[in-house]
């Protein structure tokens, strides 16, 4: 009876040390496991660019990048929609990546405004290029997007 005694009070020991780690297992923040990408959205030339995202964490969001470029950060498989708008005097010729920072945009086709839909999985760049509507070129331009003009 003294064994089984001393065995039980091990054995109680052993689970008043482990509850409070098994506890601590099953409680707390929950932390996301969707993976976020950096994307940069901008424009060169005379022009801004409008979005509109829809990730599996974040939901939707609208917005304008009015700079050359605008940074962020998205959820893994974000559905981002990219308008270019042209000043008055320009036009929108092409969008490109990032090529100083090895990123391009990879967006497969363009509607007749340039709008282009793509589903982000990596860090990305989608920057729209615009030219004076006479023609000419924005410096520091190169490359286009398959379908675009």
């Amino acid at each position: 009876m003294k064994n089984t005694l001393a065995i039980v009070g091990r054995v109680l020991v052993l689970v008043l040390l482990t509850v409070p780690l098994l506890g601590n297992a099953c409680s707390g923040t929950v932390t996301s496991t969707i993976d976020r990408w950096d994307f940069t959205i901008g424009a060169r030339g005379g022009g801004r660019v409008s979005y509109h995202a829809i990730g599996p964490e974040n939901g939707e969001q609208s917005g304008e990048c009015l700079q050359s470029e605008c940074h962020t950060t998205v959820d893994d498989l974000t559905l981002i929609r990219l308008t270019p708008i042209a000043d008055e005097s320009f036009r929108f010729k092409f969008w490109e990546g990032s090529p100083a920072k090895h990123l391009t945009c990879e967006a497969g086709q363009q509607d007749a405004y340039g709008i282009i839909l793509l589903k982000v999985s990596r860090d990305g760049a989608c920057i729209a290029v615009f030219e004076a509507a006479g023609g000419g070129t924005v410096p520091g331009s190169g490359g286009s997007v398959p379908g675009g003009g």
